[in-house]
């Protein structure tokens, strides 16, 4: 049993009003525009990064696995929703494989059910078996 009741300032209705009107009052989030701009600061950035993630995993980052030669960054990707970002370079790589979609599979006739057979026990057998 709910034992406050909220009215009028507190009322849901009313918190929910004010909410929209402080959404709707609210300016758009500014853009932020990146530079893709190969500059000095940007190379001494990955290199800190690289150096970071060596101290890290005590391995290097940019060393290849199967062959031990040194990769090179591609892109960094800064936002979630670069789907198309992330197609591209997949697909510059030649590693970009969507599943191919396929028929549902093929009925094979009715479902069968199972045939559930029901046994009935003394309570004695049933406590004695404990």
């Amino acid at each position: 049993m709910q034992m406050v009741r909220y009215y009028g300032w507190y009322s849901n209705k009313t918190r929910g009003r004010l909410a929209k009107v402080a959404d709707s009052a609210s300016p758009a989030p500014a853009v932020i525009e990146t530079d893709d701009e190969d500059t000095p600061y940007r190379k001494l950035c990955r290199m800190r990064w690289a150096a970071l993630i060596k101290r890290l995993y005590e391995g290097d980052p940019l060393l290849c696995p199967k062959c031990g030669g040194t990769m090179a960054i591609v892109s960094f990707i800064e936002k979630r929703d670069q789907a198309d970002v992330i197609e591209r370079i997949l697909k510059h790589c030649g590693l970009w494989n969507r599943p191919v979609s396929r028929a549902p599979p093929k009925a094979t006739g009715p479902p069968v059910q199972p045939v559930l057979d029901l046994e009935y026990i003394n309570d004695e057998d049933f406590l004695m078996a404990l």
